[in-house]
């Protein structure tokens, strides 16, 4: 009996086995295209398509990274050798962003993402290059009487900004930049003070440590003060061009850009005296609790 159930039903179980290896290949067809539909649907949301740019960004930093570290000996023996690298990943750095600005604009949060990776990528990979380089340097404790003078410059600079806005307020069409905000940033009335206290207290922070820390100060080291500062300045004038580009009439624009230049150089004597970024992040911030005062304003909120 057990012998006639073992004949008959193992035929039938050989049989299902087939069908089932047989279904196997299209089963597992079907599994990846499944995966693969669910990838382009991530690879849509322009949040991914920027972290992934940004992913790739890193890795352009660490091969020029690299191409350096290989040629560090020969770039010993060069004129302002490790100048050139730390202008070299200033460059990239401002240029990495100015593409992810221009190509994808992506919400304000993303974008900050990307700008932190960026800076921070630079630095560390200049650092890697450069083991004698002293980075930390711009972070040695400040004097209490330098920093006084710096908020007493600060309270100046919150004044003269948002005197000089007063001033253009008919020139500058404050509806078109709160829409162009509002469309490649996701910045409005709703998130606006999150995004205010974000720029005045950590985003300043992050260019001083980027534009002045490591463009000024580290940069100073392997060429004239005066280069060095001049390249610090225009850098971080040009690295606003994009954010601006649509805001306002030409003339403002080449006014606001020349402005910035100035304001660079500024920052970077302030920093030549004290040798610390603490001082001018003290009156960046204040330049930016005015340009947010006009946010506000400009958004219905005070």
């Amino acid at each position: 009996m057990t012998v006639e159930l073992l004949q008959e039903g193992l035929p039938r179980v050989l049989e299902q086995a087939g069908q089932a290896a047989a279904d196997l290949p299209e089963k597992a067809a079907a599994l990846v295209d499944s995966a693969v539909d669910a990838a382009e649907q991530l690879i849509e949301q322009p949040e991914v398509r920027v972290l992934a740019v940004n992913a790739l960004l890193v890795v352009l930093l660490c091969l020029v990274g690299l191409l350096f570290y290989v040629s560090r000996r020969a770039l010993a023996h060069a004129p302002y050798g490790s100048g050139l690298q730390s202008i070299t990943f200033m460059i990239l750095g401002c240029l990495f962003i100015c593409f992810i600005e221009v190509g994808y604009r992506p919400p304000y949060l993303i974008k900050s993402v990307c700008k932190i990776t960026l800076f921070v990528a630079c630095i560390t990979m200049f650092q890697l290059c450069n083991p004698k380089a002293r980075m930390l340097d711009m972070f040695q404790r400040p004097k209490p009487k330098q920093l006084l003078l710096a908020l007493l410059a600060g309270v100046g600079v919150y004044a003269l900004i948002l005197g000089s806005f007063f001033f253009f307020r008919s020139h500058i069409d404050l509806s078109q930049i709160a829409l162009s905000l509002t469309q490649d940033s996701s910045i409005s009335e709703h998130n606006f003070l999150f995004v205010s206290l974000y720029i005045s207290f950590f985003n300043s922070l992050l260019e001083e440590i980027f534009f002045r820390g490591f463009a000024f100060l580290s940069l100073r080291r392997e060429v004239p003060q005066g280069i060095a500062a001049c390249v610090s300045a225009l850098a971080f004038s040009l690295y606003h061009f994009v954010i601006m580009a649509s805001w306002f009439k030409l003339w403002i624009f080449v006014l606001l850009l020349v402005s910035l230049f100035v304001a660079g150089l500024f920052f970077n004597w302030v920093d030549s005296r004290s040798d610390n970024i603490y001082n001018s992040w003290l009156i960046h911030m204040f330049a930016n609790f005015s340009i947010n005062t006009v946010g506000f304003l400009m958004f219905g909120m005070v």
